[in-house]
């Protein structure tokens, strides 16, 4: 009897209590490989098949939660005016990025953004 109560305690303490973590990054391995394959491509076709189906979203998420976080706003501009500047911007220079290198393109995408705000939304 004292061996299945100490069994019981031990499985009740190695549950984790709370909520479960949830992955919530909109630009993880698959994205990257896109954004890889996306910089290869040769044909235009070719790339906005990969754009649609694999960055669409997940650009739109990070530029829409780059807008509200650093508020980006402006009084003669809507926010989808801005979204779309936003992302005309972003799509200009993302052939600047090096696949050579080892840093992510997430990185490369955000660090372009942050750095020049006024350029995005002017």
């Amino acid at each position: 009897m004292q061996e299945t109560l100490s069994a019981n305690t031990e499985d009740v303490l190695s549950k984790k209590r709370g909520r479960k973590a949830v992955n919530l990054n909109y630009f993880d391995v698959r994205e990257e490989e896109a954004v890889r394959n996306f910089l290869v491509a040769k044909t235009s076709e070719e790339k906005n098949k990969i754009y649609n189906q694999f960055l669409r979203g997940p650009l739109d998420k990070m530029i829409s939660s780059i807008i509200r976080r650093y508020k980006l706003y402006r009084k003669d501009m809507d926010f989808t005016e801005i979204h779309t500047d936003t992302h005309s911007f972003l799509m200009t220079k993302v052939d600047k990025f090096v696949i050579s290198r080892k840093d992510r393109s997430i990185t490369f995408l955000l660090n372009l953004l942050l750095s020049a705000p006024e350029n995005i939304v002017s």
